[in-house]
């Protein structure tokens, strides 16, 4: 059995300038939004921050509410330190989600690409990874407020 001939890893590029084709429809189409939805990465956050405030703000009164439900009309919670962690959590997830959706200057050269195009990743990594932070700690004070429940 003979061994085949390898083939090169890379060939080199030829370009012939008379055979070059300009962008279909398609292509463009394609670019336009490639850009687009780089640009929307930001205002999809931001959305999501929206939600996530809404979620934040009624996560106490739902745990209020289970509590009631749970132990009846005569339902007091002692505050413990785990009640406490509870609630430092939420605050702490909603502060975060606030900061995300405060806008940062930010200085580009608007004729550089490459600037913009990082201008619409800087802004998109901070804000992902702020609610990121917050959704964790939104996470974890439900954790603590179950927690509140079963430890005295």
């Amino acid at each position: 059995m003979s061994n085949p001939t390898p083939t090169p890893i890379s060939k080199p590029i030829v370009i012939d300038a008379e055979n070059i084709q300009p962008l279909d429809d398609i292509d463009k189409t394609l670019r336009e939004s490639f850009a687009k939805d780089i640009a929307e990465q930001c205002n999809r956050l931001d959305d999501l921050a929206k939600q996530l405030i809404t979620v934040q703000l009624a996560i106490p009164g739902i745990f209020a509410t289970v509590l009631k439900a749970v132990a009846g009309d005569t339902a007091v919670l002692p505050v413990t330190i785990v009640v406490l962690l509870a609630y430092a959590a939420w605050f702490a997830g909603l502060l975060l989600t606030w900061a995300s959706l405060m806008p940062k200057k930010n200085v580009v050269d608007r004729n550089s690409l490459t600037e913009i195009n990082d201008y619409f990743a800087v802004n998109a990594k901070r804000k992902y990874d702020r609610l990121k932070c917050a959704s964790i700690s939104t996470f974890v004070g439900i954790v603590f407020a179950v927690l509140s429940i079963y430890i005295k």
